[in-house]
């Protein structure tokens, strides 16, 4: 999401460049900072928010990144409510959160990408024999207990009576003080408990969670497999084309006690231990018959030497993000992808970071993949949305979340035409922008925030889940206006200038800088609340920067006396 600009130089000058400018920049960097700070407080005073106004709420919001915190804020802010946000900045007095209208209350908590520079500063200094000592060190994040500290002495202080944690990224104490926070306080969290969150970290209790279901779409679990026969039979059943692979695992299962009774085919679950290493691997079916034939006959596969058969599934990934409140869906939107992707439970095997860190976040598909929502009123759509529905239900009572649900849909032919099926891959509760970003395509930010506040007292659905606005265009992807004009329009110039481009590439970077201004959308702008787009880019950049340039000037300095001294 957040581009950092000094790393995407393509020669050594471009850096020296961009230090030098956030340098001479600095003077105006305090004075915007100054301006926007007052500005800020005065516009606090004059607009202060109606105490006990019908359906506001304080709300909390914690963790992710800065894009995310705001979308947040913002529909929070447009639905009524009051928000307050902790979180993590560079450096004290530098997130730009702390300029937004949308937040009545920001906390910054040290730590960050410039605690490292001013610790390594300080070393140099040191290096000088220079008196300079910086008494603080921020180099170190708060711990645990600080963190608690903090948050519920706001929760105290504020009287907040809802905590919504974004857990992309930062704070991720939710688990941990979710019992602190509810014994001294009235103040709900809106998230899942730890018996949820085991379904986006365990493939086995996903996949059972879908069998009570009792619904199509099904998880592409693998099938243990305990002779060839068994093998042909899977291949030949299924319709032609589809994929499977076969694999071994380095040790067998043990021996089936005897007497027992074998259940069907189907209803074999995957009951290896997890992390036994893979000992042979085929794709199947090969190019040929004979070919797989051979390749078959010559596997020791045995009721002693099992296999695992995995279904390899080729189709379209298609992302769910729904509100949950009380085990209800409040909100529900659908996007599917024109990119096409394989998934098999092998990634599943393998991947020790549980469901949530797979293949579905390599650069949010939904961003870069030309996502397109569904219309609500489609057979998908609604397919999706009774599972949804189901998947909600069968939650633990009193469930309060945001659920995203992730499939693959799949297409073959047949000979009354095309036949389509979804396959489940995966769930998560992380506070997903797909929802926001939608939302403020259409228009619906206030109902998301609205939606969201519900949560308190378990409302109705606010936002209709089957006649809200629909247009059958692309999810606008998300953009950084200086980022893409440093790396559209002044790159592609400098690499003409230093011969290492042709003079077309300064066409292709003003095409692309000139179609994400048109059909893109800025991810930290809005007219509503523009301050902290001015403050992340002449106030936050130049500090950051300016900082890296004093550490690598310094740097320089101690290296030409060390090397005088040696001379």
């Amino acid at each position: 999401m957040h581009t950092h600009v000094a790393g995407q130089a393509t020669s050594p000058a471009q850096p020296l460049i961009l230090s030098i400018l956030c340098f001479c920049l600095l003077p105006q960097a305090i004075f915007i900072a100054t301006a926007l700070t007052i500005f800020k407080s005065l516009l606090a005073l004059f607009h202060r928010p109606i105490r006990n106004a019908v359906g506001r709420k304080r709300i909390l919001v914690t963790g992710g990144n800065t894009a995310s915190i705001l979308g947040m804020a913002r529909a929070l802010e447009a639905a009524g409510h009051e928000v307050y946000v902790i979180d993590y900045e560079p450096a004290p007095f530098s997130s730009p959160l702390r300029s937004s209208n949308s937040i009545a209350k920001f906390v910054g908590l040290p730590t960050g990408n410039l605690a490292s520079n001013v610790t390594a500063i300080q070393t140099r200094f040191f290096h000088l024999g220079s008196i300079i000592n910086i008494s603080f060190d921020i180099s170190r994040k708060l711990p645990l207990t600080t963190i608690l500290a903090t948050i519920q002495q706001l929760i105290e202080s504020k009287k907040l009576e809802l905590w919504i944690p974004i857990q992309e990224s930062g704070l991720q104490t939710v688990l941990q003080t979710r019992k602190i926070v509810t014994k001294h306080s009235s103040c709900q969290i809106y998230g899942p408990d730890t018996e949820v969150t085991r379904l986006s970290q365990d493939q086995d209790l996903f996949s059972q969670h879908l069998e009570q279901l009792e619904h199509d779409v099904r998880y592409p679990s693998p099938v243990v497999v305990r002779s060839r026969a068994e093998v042909h039979r899977l291949l030949y059943r299924n319709p032609t084309g589809q994929k499977y692979i076969l694999e071994k695992k380095a040790l067998p299962l043990p021996p089936p006690v005897a007497g027992k009774i074998e259940v069907d085919l189907d209803s074999r679950v995957y009951q290896m231990p997890k992390d036994l290493p893979v000992d042979q691997q085929y794709a199947l079916p090969q190019l040929s018959l004979n070919e797989t034939f051979s390749l078959v006959a010559a596997l020791p596969i045995s009721r002693e030497q099992p296999w695992l058969m995995h279904q390899v599934v080729e189709g379209r990934p298609v992302n769910v993000s729904a509100l949950i409140i009380n085990n209800t869906v409040s909100t529900f939107t659908a996007s599917i992808s024109s990119q096409t992707t394989t998934f098999s439970s092998v990634h599943r095997s393998r991947n020790s970071r549980g469901l949530t860190h797979v293949w579905w976040h390599r650069g949010d598909w939904q961003q870069y993949d030309h996502a397109r929502p569904l219309d609500p009123k489609s057979a998908t759509a609604q397919m999706l949305l009774d599972f949804a529905e189901r998947f909600s239900s069968q939650l633990p009572t009193s469930t309060n979340a945001q659920l995203n649900l992730h499939f693959i849909l799949t297409e073959s032919a047949a000979p009354g035409g095309v036949v389509q099926r979804i396959w489940a891959t995966g769930c998560d509760f992380e506070i997903s922008p797909l929802l926001i970003q939608q939302a403020l395509t259409y228009g619906q930010v206030k109902s998301v925030g609205a939606a969201y506040g519900c949560a308190l007292n378990g409302g109705p659905t606010l936002l209709s889940k089957s006649s809200a606005t629909f247009e059958d265009r692309d999810t606008p992807t998300t953009y950084s206006l200086p980022a893409t004009a440093y790396q559209n329009l002044f790159q592609p110039v400098v690499a003409v200038i230093l011969f290492q481009a042709p003079l077309k590439a300064i066409l292709i970077g003003v095409a692309v800088f000139l179609n994400q201004i048109a059909f893109g959308r800025e991810e930290l702008f809005d007219g509503k609340d523009p301050l902290p787009w001015v403050w992340r880019w002449f106030v936050q950049l130049p500090f950051e920067v300016s900082a890296e340039t004093i550490e690598k000037a310094i740097g320089v300095v101690v290296r030409c006396i060390k090397q005088r001294k040696h001379d």
